[in-house]
């Protein structure tokens, strides 16, 4: 069933986006017919972490001060569950992606330059160990509070820095997935970078800089 009607997972910290992240929203629901396609806010994503991942991990959801850190950590965590396609607010569908999912054995990644990204990830099918590794460090990133710093702790650099590594175990969590670059992908999607929300000092490129990203103290 799952894979005859994958699901879009799509992440916003509040009730009611901005228009313009609606407008891009409605793109992924027009585009995919027979595929389900729904919103979280804060309370929804706790709620699908509370019931499907645990305690611990909704405690990690938590400890995050910012909505984009909530995002990381609810994205891992619906793909983990279901399978299905996460992709974030600022992107809009031109095209179908049906294509993309047929593409490969477990899924489908994206990679800027050296780093793999985590705007659209594409998981085949729920327990995905390369997911199920995701979730297990964001988890220890944000316990450790290492950096203060969101793609590091909980976003991409989780997976880009596993993707160095090149060794046997990097190498058979990543086997199967179809890792794509970005101009591979533009007959399908457009990454939005002008957005107004992303202007104002309350987005995570220019909080992280002037506040902590964790909600709670460092455990002792």
């Amino acid at each position: 069933m799952l894979n005859r009607r994958p699901r879009i997972f799509q992440f916003w910290d509040k009730p009611d986006p901005p228009a313009e992240v609606v407008e891009l929203m409605e793109t992924w629901r027009g585009a995919h017919g027979g595929w389900t396609h729904r919103l979280f806010d804060i309370e929804a994503a706790a709620e699908l972490i509370r019931e499907t991942a645990g305690a611990d991990y909704l405690k990690t959801f938590e400890a995050c001060a910012l909505p984009a850190m909530k995002a990381d950590v609810f994205r891992y965590a619906a793909l983990h569950a279901e399978g299905g396609v996460y992709v974030d607010a600022d992107v809009r569908c031109d095209k179908s992606i049906k294509p993309l999912w047929k593409r490969s054995r477990r899924g489908v990644l994206l990679r800027r330059k050296s780093n793999i990204a985590n705007d659209v990830l594409i998981v085949k099918a729920p327990g995905d160990p390369l997911i199920a590794y995701a979730m297990e460090q964001a988890m220890k990133n944000v316990a450790d509070q290492t950096r203060n710093d969101v793609w590091s702790m909980t976003g991409p650099g989780i997976m880009t820095k596993l993707n160095h590594r090149d060794d046997d175990y990097s190498r058979t969590l990543f086997e199967g997935f179809k890792v794509l670059t970005i101009p591979e992908i533009d007959e399908y999607v457009t990454f939005k970078w002008d957005l107004d929300y992303k202007k104002d000092g309350e987005h995570w490129v220019h909080k992280q800089k002037t506040t902590s990203i964790f909600n709670t103290p460092k455990a002792r």
